[in-house]
């Protein structure tokens, strides 16, 4: 039992001849081809549910950025300003 697909695949060969023909085939063998790579590819869902190792898992929640950093300009600004301010104390407390 065939589609018309098929059929229809069938009937424009036999309408070719020569060049045409081997140019129509060349054609549909690089389809296939590019189809068969696009289907050796998996697919996202698939490398969603590809298993994934304990140290893969303990780097990932090591690494993780859910919330605030602590780098943000304004807080190296007050490390900045508390580390002047912790010197100056120290070099008060030197001269006295």
């Amino acid at each position: 039992m065939t589609s018309e697909w098929e059929l229809s695949d069938s009937d424009s060969l036999n309408e070719l001849e020569g060049d045409e023909l081997e140019e129509n085939l060349q054609m549909l063998q690089a389809e296939a081809e590019a189809e068969m790579a696009r289907l050796e590819k998996p697919s996202a869902f698939e490398q969603i549910l590809k298993p994934v190792t304990s140290t893969y898992w303990k780097r990932a929640e090591e690494n993780r950025s859910l919330g605030y950093n602590g780098l943000s300009k304004r807080t190296k600004e007050r490390r900045a300003q508390q580390a002047r301010t912790a010197e100056k104390c120290q070099e008060e407390a030197k001269n006295s």
